[in-house]
């Protein structure tokens, strides 16, 4: 029998929406992975963009696949240091400050991804995530769009058979 393979990238983003949905201060506010399924549908219905959907916050916060490269193309593995998170925090404005919202802004829930996973060693990762410079963007799309943008360091293990 063939030994399983262990995978690093995917786990790593399980890793912060799991830490990320265990807050408190988010409970209200779903956290969604880019893979989930049909992601743009539940992101409209947590936007409330879906009529007679439950679980309606007008705010939602979406782990983009990460992405990376190698300044070591020699090493074995590859170590990925230049290895990039991103996290999108998409708000209906209309939504989310009414009374079936969070009437948590998109800006706060920016802050405190800043906040909360700065510094934090995701399980898998061989390195700390440091918010990056920006540390944040906004987008000119509706509905409001932020990008939160982190990097890490993994090294991958090297598969010989």
């Amino acid at each position: 029998m063939p030994t399983p393979l262990t995978f690093s990238i995917q786990p790593l983003q399980d890793a912060i929406a799991a830490r990320l949905r265990e807050h408190a201060w988010l409970a209200n506010i779903p956290v969604l992975t880019e893979r989930h399924g049909d992601i743009e549908n539940e992101i409209q219905r947590a936007l409330g963009e879906l009529e007679g959907i439950d679980g309606v916050s007008g705010v939602c916060i979406v782990i983009l696949t990460p992405a990376g490269g190698s300044k070591l193309p020699n090493a074995p593995g590859p170590i990925l240091d230049d290895f990039n998170i991103v996290l999108s925090v998409i708000e209906n404005v209309m939504v989310n400050q009414s009374e079936q919202g969070t009437n948590i802004r998109a800006s706060q829930v920016v802050e405190f991804l800043l906040r909360y996973l700065h510094l934090w060693t995701c399980p898998g990762a061989n390195a700390p995530l440091v918010a990056k410079s920006p540390a944040f963007s906004i987008t000119n799309a509706e509905p409001l769009t932020y990008q939160v943008y982190f990097q890490t360091k993994i090294a991958l293990q090297p598969i010989r058979q």
